[in-house]
């Protein structure tokens, strides 16, 4: 009985550190958005600290691992369509979607729920 509540300490002292690395990288993706290299630092850790978290954690770093190579990718072919003068529009789309995605998963984390779908391209809402 004793081992039994040392692991359920050591589980909660776990996603406690789990959870406090998840505010740091959400934090850093939201300063991110006004400080690239922000973002990422927050890419970094989420790549090192992910495969040793609890599943429903797992779905938040892959969730913002794919918001930066997803966001990425917009900007880019929005940087391109400057030329035929849609790009300023389709970044301020980008802007938009990355800061949804930003803080529709930091209020997931709070509530302790896993992301839905965290390879969706959009906000990461359970499929219909």
């Amino acid at each position: 009985m004793n081992d039994d509540n040392q692991n359920l300490k050591q589980s909660t002292s776990d996603i406690e550190k789990f959870l406090s690395s998840q505010r740091i990288i959400y934090g850093l993706f939201a300063l991110g958005f006004l400080v690239a290299p922000a973002t990422i630092a927050g890419l970094i850790v989420a790549y090192i600290v992910r495969s040793d978290a609890a599943p429903w954690l797992q779905t938040h770093y892959t969730f913002l691992i794919r918001t930066f190579w997803i966001g990425l990718l917009y900007s880019f072919i929005s940087a391109l369509a400057v030329m035929i003068f849609i790009g300023p529009l389709m970044l301020l789309a980008v802007a938009v979607w990355f800061l949804l995605r930003v803080v529709l998963g930091w209020m997931k984390m709070e509530k302790s729920e896993p992301i839905a779908n965290p390879q969706s391209w959009w906000l990461g809402l359970p499929s219909k």
